[in-house]
C-alpha cells in the first residue's frame, strides 16, 4: 500500500506519461513534408493554425507546437523533409504562479531521424484549466490542425 501512494504521489509530482489519444502515437511516425530554415542561433521553430510563427506572435491560451535540435549554430539551419520515429510521449504540467487559475500543459515528442540525428523533440502545449479544459493537454487532432500540411503524422 505505502509503495501505490508513493508512485502516485511521484507520477503526480513529475512529468506523466501521455494520456491514451497521443501515447498511441509511440512508434508512429512524424512527417516532415516541407523544409523548415532555423535562424543563426535558433535551434527550434514554432506552429500555431497550420502556420509557421514566431515565438513572439504565439498565443499561448491556444494549441502551438515547435520542433527543436540539439545543437545551436552562429550559422542558419535546415531541417530537412523526413521521417521521425515517435520513441516517447510525455505530458508534462507546469504548475502557476498564486492566484492564476491557467497553467501551461505540454505535450513532449522524442524523435528520431537516422539522417537528421540532431533534431530532438516535438512539443506541443496550451495554456488552460483543468477544470474547464478536461485534463488541458492538447488532442492529437488539436496537434494535426496546430501542425498543418507541413507535418503529418502516420
Amino acid at each position: 500500500m505505502r509503495k501505490m501512494i508513493l508512485i502516485t504521489v511521484l507520477a503526480s509530482s513529475f512529468s506523466l506519461l501521455a494520456n491514451a489519444g497521443t501515447q498511441s502515437l509511440v512508434g508512429s511516425t512524424l512527417r516532415l513534408n516541407t523544409p523548415i530554415k532555423l535562424a543563426p542561433n535558433k535551434v527550434d521553430a514554432y506552429f500555431q493554425n497550420g502556420k509557421r510563427v514566431s515565438e513572439a506572435n504565439i498565443d499561448e491560451y491556444y494549441p502551438n507546437c515547435n520542433i527543436e535540435i540539439f545543437t545551436i549554430s552562429s550559422k542558419s539551419q535546415t531541417i530537412n523533409p523526413d521521417g521521425f520515429n515517435i520513441q516517447q510521449v510525455i505530458e508534462d504540467e507546469v504548475y502557476p504562479f498564486s492566484g492564476e487559475t491557467a497553467q501551461p500543459h505540454e505535450t513532449i515528442f522524442t524523435i528520431s531521424s537516422e539522417k537528421q540525428p540532431d533534431v530532438a523533440k516535438l512539443t506541443c502545449s496550451q495554456w488552460g484549466s483543468e477544470i474547464s479544459d478536461g485534463n488541458g493537454f492538447v488532442t492529437t487532432e488539436e496537434i494535426k490542425k496546430t501542425l498543418g500540411n507541413k507535418f503529418s503524422i502516420k
